[in-house]
């Protein structure tokens, strides 16, 4: 029949050669810690991954070791180990050069309360995760958003908006005679024309701002907080950008114009979906195309069945 083990018995077991084996050469960090906190035993891996050598981590509050925005958590987590054989919470620890370090800790409160935790470094694991989001939320060739992703994201800031009675805007532009530069440039120096145009537009767009390629020569911005005349005067400072700076990397000086379609709501106006912004916006987009390209025009809530109407004007 098993007895409970006593303080004492610890060292006993990282004696026994079966356990220092497995303690000295696991691929994973093992900590052994106290009814305090207190470090008390770390294995080789546990001192790489914490970038520590085994005399600075004896001794020390393991809590010392997690940034301040992950101990509430953590203690939350370690009051389950009274209930729970096992505990697993994905973490961090700072290193000794000060480097943040994402970590999967295992934990088992043991008879006699000490707690031994297994330590895994998680870091190409949150990378690839990284990736794998990007891939879901990005357009691979600009590094914008995706249609997909923005559409999630904007119907989210439209309601917030109307909850709080704020304005938003809403652009939709798109290459001058794009076509046109494929046909005399190739599909490559095409390519760079977009990517300069993604590049353009996060040059002139705010933080809070959300930008997306729809697909192929169209683009998209969502403003939140902002009526038509920042919209305008944001498309003045795209336009301008653009007409400053060429598409790098090409062998001559190529500067592309865009035409730009802006949609709005005022706060007082209330709910409106993005499908109806876009609309608008869209039409916009092609009256801005119609009257010579390289323009923005803006659809005006006054003028719905008059969307064509000029209500302004950014052509220069």
């Amino acid at each position: 029949m098993n007895t409970p083990q006593k303080k004492s018995d610890i060292p006993n077991i990282l004696s026994d050669e079966f356990y220092q084996t497995i303690f000295m050469q696991a691929g994973d960090g093992i900590f052994l810690i106290d009814e305090q906190g207190v470090i008390l035993e770390a294995n080789p891996r546990g001192c790489e991954i914490m970038g520590y050598p085994l005399d600075e981590l004896r001794g020390q509050p393991v809590m010392k070791f997690h940034p301040a925005d992950e101990i509430d958590h953590i203690q939350r987590e370690l009051a389950r180990l009274d209930k729970d054989q096992l505990v697993t919470v994905e973490s961090a620890f700072i290193r000794k050069d000060g480097s943040r370090i994402p970590v999967e800790i295992t934990g088992k409160l043991l008879s006699n309360h000490y707690i031994i935790g297994l330590l895994r470094d998680i870091s190409e694991r949150k990378k690839a995760e990284k990736a794998t989001r990007e891939l879901l939320s990005t357009d691979s060739l600009t590094g914008l958003y995706n249609r997909r992703y923005f559409f999630g994201i904007v119907n989210v800031l439209i309601a917030e908006s109307a909850r709080y009675g704020h304005p938003v805007t809403f652009m939709l532009l798109d290459l001058d005679y794009f076509k046109m530069v494929n046909d005399t440039h190739g599909h490559l120096k095409g390519d760079l024309a977009l990517q300069h145009l993604a590049n353009s537009i996060r040059c002139v767009t705010r933080a809070s701002d959300v930008a997306a390629r729809f697909g192929g020569d169209e683009f998209v911005i969502f403003m939140p907080n902002t009526n038509e005349e920042q919209a305008i005067n944001m498309a003045e400072r795209l336009h301008k950008f653009l007409a400053g700076n060429p598409v790098p990397n090409l062998e001559t000086n190529i500067f592309v114009t865009i035409s730009i379609g802006i949609a709005g709501i005022s706060g007082s106006h209330g709910m409106t979906s993005i499908d109806t912004l876009l609309e608008h916006a869209d039409q916009a987009l092609y009256l801005s195309k119609q009257q010579g390209r390289n323009q923005t025009r803006v659809w005006s809530i006054e003028g719905y069945n008059s969307a064509n109407k000029d209500t302004y004007s950014c052509k220069k």
